[in-house]
């Protein structure tokens, strides 16, 4: 009979390598459902019809994993983490785009009970003594995930990710587990963190590109899933399977969004359309003082404060689009058109 391996090496950009043994961690890496966040992007738009490089769902999972065992949480909330994103359909919070709300993102929360309770994985985790149910309220868990602008494991480690290796590296040694809590050891780094989670919110998750790009993105799909080219189930497949049933497709429509989106840059395109909204992301972590207490950066840094309210203010107002229709072909920034 075959043997199976004790261990599973894990290699990661940021946390380095690690040897995996508990077996519920090690089977639930090789589920499907696990499996499928590597062909899932985590900006929701896959990196050829994006304007940066992206990374997958399943990276990210395994670094929240990662990043929970490094901060010394249960097991429990390990399992819990390596599961936190397979709910996720096909392009992650593009979804929110066609059928849920761009301003709350949760189209991925409501579904999550039901991934997380579905015969594949719920007996795998009953195999090992965890309740389906209990793994699935991801707000118990509050190394893993808490209310903005609380700083969790999944917003450290998506912004890690994104942000210059040298900073995330230096982030990374300044965070600490104190009562369930993620703090900074000391403001100066708590306030550096908090301002590069802001620039990535302003420039990138929120921005102008991102709400353009996933509002393309969820046109190509609706009309692809009212031209029979796609079914709903699609999506809960993965982005490549998607895509390529889109380019298959005889609708003029959605070939020329796959074109436009191939463009790195959008910025040049008037905005003279409609206006769409994007949700909010943002820390104001805590960091502890020398004498041992907590605060929020925000309560000792007005100047992070008048960026972070100018910030809300400017989302809040959302973003106008580009109407497409009215001056296709559109060049591109880089001069080719579409």
């Amino acid at each position: 009979m075959p043997t199976h391996p004790k261990s599973t090496t894990l290699t990661d950009k940021i946390y380095g390598t690690h040897t995996l043994e508990e077996a519920i961690l090690r089977e639930l890496l090789e589920t499907p459902q696990v499996q499928r966040l590597k062909h899932i992007n985590q900006l929701g738009v896959p990196e050829e019809f994006f304007c940066t490089k992206n990374f997958s769902r399943y990276e990210h999972s395994v670094g929240v994993l990662l990043l929970l065992k490094l901060l010394g949480a249960s097991p429990e909330e390990q399992v819990a983490g390596l599961l936190h994103d397979v709910s996720h359909t096909a392009f992650s919070h593009v979804i929110d785009a066609l059928m849920g709300d761009t301003r709350l993102e949760d189209f991925q929360d409501r579904q999550h009970y039901a991934v997380i309770t579905s015969p594949g994985l719920a007996r795998i985790l009953t195999k090992y003594g965890y309740d389906p149910k209990r793994i699935s309220r991801l707000g118990q868990f509050t190394l893993l995930d808490c209310p903005i602008p609380g700083l969790c494991a999944d917003r450290l480690d998506y912004a890690l990710r994104q942000m210059p290796p040298a900073s995330a590296k230096r982030a990374l040694a300044k965070v600490v587990h104190q009562n369930g809590r993620i703090v900074f050891q000391d403001q100066p780094s708590a306030t550096d963190f908090a301002t590069m989670f802001l620039k990535l919110q302003v420039d990138l998750w929120g921005g102008f590109e991102s709400a353009f790009r996933y509002n393309l993105l969820a046109g190509a799909l609706k009309a692809g899933l009212a031209n029979g080219d796609i079914v709903t189930a699609d999506l809960w497949t993965d982005d490549a399977k998607v895509i390529a049933k889109l380019t298959r497709s005889h609708h003029a429509g959605i070939h020329t969004t796959l074109q436009l989106l191939r463009c790195k840059s959008l910025a040049h395109l008037p905005r003279n359309g409609e206006i769409v909204f994007k949700k909010f992301r943002y820390v104001d972590p805590l960091f502890l003082t020398k004498h041992g207490e907590t605060l929020k950066v925000s309560d000792v840094d007005a100047n992070f404060k008048a960026k972070l309210t100018q910030a809300q203010q400017d989302n809040a107002k959302g973003i106008r689009l580009p109407l497409i229709d009215s001056y296709l072909p559109v060049q591109c920034h880089t001069g080719g058109s579409v």
